[in-house]
C-alpha cells in the first residue's frame, strides 16, 4: 500500500507514522542535507527509537557546538551510525527513509524531504509504502549503497565533521598566482594553504602538475627561502617538471646521474627545486637531508604519481623523522590520479602519514565531468565516447575465478611476514581474468572490427603483459586490413631505452598505434594527441584504468570537436552478467559517455 504525503510537516508527519504509530526501532536515512539536532531531537521524542543509520555527504552535514558530546556518545555506543563520503568523490542526492522493527522494513519514504527540520517549513511531496513495502525498494537501496562501490566511510568514533573543525588558515593565498586557473584549481591551492602534509587526487588532464606549483609559489612567497624537492616516477616527467618551473621563472635542478646538478642545489637550496626519480632520492637522501638540516631552511616535498610511494614508505617515514628531529619546518604534498592498491594498508599508511581522509582532496571521474568540467570558459576534458566489449568467462574459468575468489576472501586484512597486507590474491585474479583465452579472443575479434581506426590515429592498446602484447602486435601487423604505412610496437620494460625512444618517435610522427604493457606508459610519458584507448588490463589496482583512460581525455583548444573514444572489454560471468570487480569501471564510463549505452 503506498500513500503520497504533501505540503507542510510531510517529514514530521512520516516520521510520526515510522517512530509514534509503528513504534519502529531503528530509522535508515540517505539524504542530501542531515542536520544532527533534528536527529537528537528524535531521540528525545520517540522512545522506542533505538539507533539511526545515516548515509550522506560529510560536507552536508551540520549540527550545533552544544550538542557535540550528546552527539560522540551516541555514536561510542552505536546508537548513531554516520557512513559518510566526501562530495569530491560521490554526490548523494536522495532522500530515502526506511523504518525497520525488530529486524523487518515496517515503512518506508521517497521523496523531496531533506533529513532536517527546515524541510517541515517548506512544502515537500514525500511517497510513503507500508503494509507490505515493495521489493523494489530495499533492491532500490542496496543498488544505491553497491553504486557508491565502497566510497562511503563508516563513523569509528566521533567522525571527522564532528570532532574536528577546519584548520585556520596558515598563510593567505595571494590571489595574482591563481590568476588564470581553472574554478577547481583554485578551490584545491586554497584548501591547500590551511595544510602541512597533503593528497590531491584528481583525474588525469586536469592540472595537477600546475595546482603543484602554485601551492609551490604559494609557500615560496611566505617562505622565501623555501627548498623544494620533486619526486617523478619517470626520466620524462624530470624534463617536463624542469621545462614549467624553467618557464615559470624558478631556478631548478635534475637530480639525475649529474651529481654537479645535486651540488648547485645543495650549495644554495633557499627558493630553489630539485626535481629526480624516486629511487635516486633515497639513494642521497641522508646527504640532502643532513645539508637541508644545517642549512635549516623550510623544505617541501612533492611526491608526483604518489601511489609510487608505497614501496617506500618506509623510507619516507624515516625521512620525515630526520627533519623533525632536526627541528626542520616541512611540508608534504602527493599527486595522483590513482591512489588506490590492492595492498590497501599501504594507502592506509600513506593517508595516516598525511593527516587521514581530511587531508585527501579527491575528485573522482563522473564527478568531474559533471560538476566541474564545463564551468570555465571552455572544457578541461573532451567528451567520451564509450564502447563496451563483454566477454563472458567459460566455465572453466568462471570455476577458477570463483576459487581465487575464496582466496580473496581468505586473505582479506591477514598480514604476511613482512608486515604488509596480503593483496597477492586479488592480484593474481586480476592477472587471470586478463589473461584468459576469452578475453584475448574477445579483444582480437574487437581489433578485427577497428582495423580502419587503427590505421588512421593514434591508439593506445593497455594489456595485461607482455606475452599478450607480443601476439596482439603480430597479430595486427599480420591482419588482412593493416596499413603497412602505420606503425605498431610493444612497449614495456622489457625493452631497452633506446628502442622505447625509437618506439615513441615512430609514435609521434605516424598515425597509426602504439601497443604497450600498461604498467609502462600509462602515467608520466609525453605522448601525442590520443584518440583511442583500448582497454584490456589492470596492473597496480583495480582502479588503474582511470590513468589509461586519461591518456585520451585531455581537452584541445586547438581540436574542440575531438571526442575520445574508449573500447573497453568487460568481462562478465557464464550468464553475462558484469564481474564485480568490473563494475565501477563499466558504471563510470558510461556514465561519462555522450554514446548512449544500451
Amino acid at each position: 500500500m503506498s500513500k503520497v504525503l504533501m505540503g507542510m510537516n510531510t517529514l514530521n508527519n512520516l516520521l510520526k507514522i515510522g517512530l509514534e504509530e509503528i513504534a519502529s526501532d531503528t530509522l535508515y536515512c540517505m539524504s542530501y542535507n542531515v542536520n544532527l539536532d533534528y536527529v537528537l531531537s528524535l531521540f528525545d521524542s520517540y522512545s522506542s527509537l533505538e539507533r539511526v543509520f545515516i548515509y550522506a555527504n560529510n560536507e552536508m552535514i551540520s549540527h550545533s557546538g552544544r550538542n557535540t558530546n550528546r552527539i560522540v556518545e551516541l555514536i561510542n555506543n552505536g546508537n548513531l551510525r554516520i557512513h559518510y563520503v566526501s562530495l569530491n568523490r560521490l554526490l548523494i542526492h536522495a532522500k530515502v527513509y526506511a523504518f525497520h522493527k525488530d529486524g523487518k522494513c515496517t515503512l518506508a519514504g521517497v521523496g523531496s524531504s531533506n533529513f532536517s527540520s527546515k524541510s517541515n517549513q517548506n512544502f515537500e511531496v514525500i511517497t510513503v509504502f507500508r503494509d507490505p513495502i515493495p521489493d523494489e525498494l530495499p533492491h532500490i537501496w542496496s543498488e544505491v549503497l553497491s553504486m557508491s562501490r565502497g566510497a562511503l566511510k563508516k563513523t569509528e568514533g566521533a567522525p571527522p565533521f564532528v570532532y574536528k573543525r577546519p584548520p585556520s588558515t596558515l598563510f593567505v593565498v595571494d590571489s595574482k598566482i591563481t590568476e588564470g586557473l581553472w574554478e577547481h584549481q583554485k578551490i584545491i591551492i586554497d584548501w591547500l594553504s590551511t595544510r602541512t602534509r597533503s593528497i590531491v587526487n584528481i583525474p588525469p588532464g586536469t592540472g595537477k602538475t600546475k595546482i603543484a606549483l602554485v601551492y609551490a609559489m604559494h609557500l615560496k612567497n611566505v617562505k622565501p627561502n623555501l627548498a623544494t624537492v620533486i619526486l617523478v616516477p619517470t626520466k620524462t616527467l624530470i624534463q617536463q617538471w624542469i621545462g614549467i618551473l624553467q618557464d615559470a621563472g624558478m631556478e631548478a635542478y635534475e637530480g639525475g646521474t649529474d651529481h654537479s646538478s645535486l651540488a648547485g642545489f645543495l650549495g644554495a637550496p633557499e627558493g630553489c627545486f630539485l626535481v629526480t626519480l624516486y629511487n635516486r632520492f633515497w639513494d642521497y637522501s641522508d646527504y640532502i637531508l643532513r645539508e637541508i638540516a644545517i642549512i635549516n631552511v623550510p623544505f617541501l616535498i612533492i611526491a608526483d604519481e604518489c601511489h609510487r610511494l608505497y614501496s617506500r614508505l618506509d623510507s619516507l617515514f624515516r625521512t620525515t623523522q630526520q627533519l623533525e628531529n632536526n627541528g626542520v619546518e616541512y611540508y608534504h604534498l602527493g599527486l595522483s590520479a590513482t591512489i588506490d592498491t590492492f595492498y590497501e594498508n599501504l594507502l592506509d599508511d600513506y593517508l595516516s602519514y598525511c593527516g587521514g581522509t581530511d587531508s585527501q582532496f579527491s575528485i573522482e571521474l563522473a564527478p568531474f565531468y559533471s560538476q566541474w568540467n564545463d564551468r570555465n570558459d571552455s572544457p578541461i576534458l573532451k567528451e567520451v565516447e564509450y564502447y563496451p566489449v563483454f566477454c563472458r568467462l567459460s566455465d572453466q574459468e568462471m570455476k577458477r575465478f570463483k576459487q581465487l575468489s575464496k582466496y580473496i576472501a581468505i586473505q582479506s586484512g591477514s598480514i604476511d611476514i613482512d608486515g604488509k597486507s596480503v593483496g597477492r590474491a586479488s592480484i593474481q585474479r586480476a592477472r587471470f581474468v586478463r589473461g584468459t583465452e576469452s578475453g584475448v579472443r574477445a579483444l582480437r575479434s574487437l581489433l578485427d572490427d577497428a582495423m580502419s581506426l587503427i590505421n588512421n590515429q593514434n591508439t593506445i592498446i593497455f594489456v595485461q603483459r607482455n606475452e599478450i602484447a607480443e601476439n596482439i602486435r603480430n597479430y595486427i601487423t599480420n591482419h588482412k586490413l593493416w596499413n603497412p604505412d602505420s606503425s605498431a610496437y610493444v612497449y614495456d620494460s622489457h625493452q631497452p631505452e633506446r628502442y622505447l625512444d625509437y618506439a615513441m618517435e615512430r609514435f609521434r610522427s605516424n598515425k597509426g598505434f602504439c601497443l604497450i604493457a600498461e604498467q609502462m606508459i600509462a602515467e608520466g610519458f609525453d605522448l601525442p594527441s590520443i584518440a583511442m584507448i583500448i582497454l584490456h588490463g589492470s596492473h597496480r589496482s583495480e582502479r588503474d584504468w582511470i590513468q589509461k583512460v586519461g591518456r585520451a581525455i585531455r581537452y584541445d583548444k586547438m581540436r574542440p570537436d575531438d571526442v575520445a573514444k574508449v573500447f573497453d572489454i568487460v568481462f562478465c560471468d557464464t550468464n553475462g552478467n558484469i564481474l564485480e570487480m568490473e563494475q565501477e569501471r563499466y558504471a563510470t564510463l558510461t556514465a561519462i559517455s555522450v554514446r548512449k549505452i544500451k
